[in-house]
């Protein structure tokens, strides 16, 4: 709309002036038909044109950086007009004065000559001002590296470190100072830590404390120490570890047969986890009352232990016991009374065929979650004496699979009411008798309910539709 008003403006002009369209055209550099440039002309373009950059230059946020340049507006959209109109160019040619060629880019120049600004802005034409790009922060350069990689081992000295921690110990020649053993070190929540895992190779256990006790260390300090799959046998002691502390056990599938009562002695205020899973031990006692205060979880699954001995744990923050898959067949008085925090006790697949008082009886038990699960599936448990649970609430007991044919009354009924209503008792697999032995689970419509919906083998019921008259003529005396 602008270029039709102006070619308006200039015809009205030369009409008055009495100049014709054709003198128009040839005087008027907006109309006059452009003329190709002389073969001199275009050598001496190219003469002056600067050669191509052979060096890419920085990027924009370097170069707004460089002398301090801040975030600012978008560049404003250009007017068209004819007040905007004071670049100096001919159009009869399209050729560009040397003045207003971009100049040659020296590699060495400064950063700072690069992108001259005043303020983050900055005058590139006449009469206007632009506005720099905005400022991009470049990415933070990651912090010192808390690990280094060991120097290249001469061969045949030794297996090279993996990339460890300074407080891993080293030989001399900066060689694995525990070789078979591995050591790497830790960071985040167990940063100053280092962990230690030996191989399937291990074959005893005096190889294992003189390889533990050897080094000289940094730090004694074990995240986690892991022996798993070979044929170290024999009695865990306090000498295997020499001076180490743990945070974390876990010695698996191995051959061992006892664990000395102060083995872990060293490890009193930090040892949390003890996995002995898959080993051939026979019997576990503690020291002392409370002897490892911060333990959280011990695994004894899959051991030859026979006897629960009375007072036998001894922890006062464990959550989580597992003695599954054993061959215990006599628990002891109270064997888990001071298990004040114990909150799953796993003793399914062992040969138990009965439950005597005070097998678990708790001193002060509150655990942290709502509910105690005790796992006894899987047993041959065909009798519960009356006192087997005393005074315990808010549990969940798991008798699947086992040879019990009644639910008794003074076993479950109070457990039920000091819960109201708040427990919960698992039968399936067992070959129970729905008949008057019941009757005090039917009768009531919330008992059922802390039950599984077991089937009553003699009524082909499930438990939870079974009525009072179901039962034959049941009286109470």
């Amino acid at each position: 709309m602008n270029v039709c008003k102006i070619i308006i403006v200039l015809l009205c002009a030369c009409n008055y002036h009495g100049i014709t369209g054709e003198g128009l055209r040839k005087s008027h550099p907006f109309l006059r038909a452009p003329t190709p440039a002389s073969p001199a002309h275009r050598a001496e373009r190219q003469v002056r044109s600067p050669p191509p950059r052979t060096k890419a230059l920085p990027p924009t946020y370097l170069l707004n950086h460089a002398d301090g340049g801040s975030e600012s507006k978008p560049r404003p959209e250009p007017t068209f007009g004819l007040a905007s109109v004071k670049h100096k160019s001919t159009f009869n040619d399209l050729s560009v004065s040397e003045e207003q060629m971009s100049p040659e880019v020296d590699p060495n120049r400064p950063l700072s000559a690069l992108a001259p600004f005043d303020g983050g802005r900055h005058d590139d034409c006449e009469g206007s001002l632009s506005v720099a790009p905005p400022s991009v922060a470049p990415v933070p350069l990651p912090g010192p590296r808390t690990c280094r990689s060991s120097a290249a081992a001469k061969e045949g000295e030794g297996r090279l470190l993996p990339e460890v921690c300074d407080k891993c110990p080293v030989t001399e020649a900066n060689l694995n100072a525990l070789d078979p053993c591995m050591c790497v070190g830790n960071n985040g929540s167990g940063a100053g830590t280092i962990s230690i895992t030996c191989p399937t190779s291990m074959a005893t256990l005096d190889q294992l404390e003189s390889i533990l006790t050897t080094p000289q260390y940094l730090t004694y300090d074990v995240f986690r120490f892991t022996l798993k799959g070979s044929n170290v046998s024999g009695v865990l002691t306090q000498d295997t570890w020499g001076n180490l502390t743990f945070h974390q056990v876990v010695i698996e599938g191995n051959r061992i047969t006892q664990v000395d009562n102060k083995a872990f002695a060293n490890s009193a205020q930090t040892l949390t986890f003890i996995s002995l899973f898959n080993n051939q031990i026979d019997y576990y006692v503690t020291n002392s009352h409370n002897d490892l205060p911060n333990l959280r979880t011990l695994v004894l699954k899959q051991n030859k232990i026979a006897v629960i001995f009375a007072s036998a744990f001894s922890y006062a923050s464990l959550k989580e016991l597992d003695l599954s898959h054993n061959e215990i067949a006599t628990i002891g008085k109270e064997a888990f009374a001071d298990l004040d925090k114990l909150e799953r006790l796993f003793l399914s697949y062992n040969k138990l065929t009965k439950l005597e008082n005070d097998w678990f009886k708790f001193h002060n038990h509150h655990p942290d979650t709502s509910f105690l699960q005790i796992d006894l599936s899987h047993n041959f448990i065909d009798f519960i004496e009356e006192k087997a649970f005393p005074a315990l609430c808010n549990v969940q007991i798991d008798l699947r699979y086992n040879q019990l044919t009644t639910i008794s009354e003074p076993v479950f009924r109070p457990i039920i009411i000091a819960s109201s209503y708040f427990a919960h008792f698992i039968f399936e697999g067992n070959p129970i008798v729905c008949d008057c032995g019941i009757l005090w689970v039917v009768e009531d419509p919330f008992i059922p309910t802390c039950f599984d919906n077991f089937i009553c083998p003699n009524l082909n019921l499930p438990l939870w539709v079974v009525k009072p008259a179901d039962l034959g003529n049941c009286s109470r005396i």
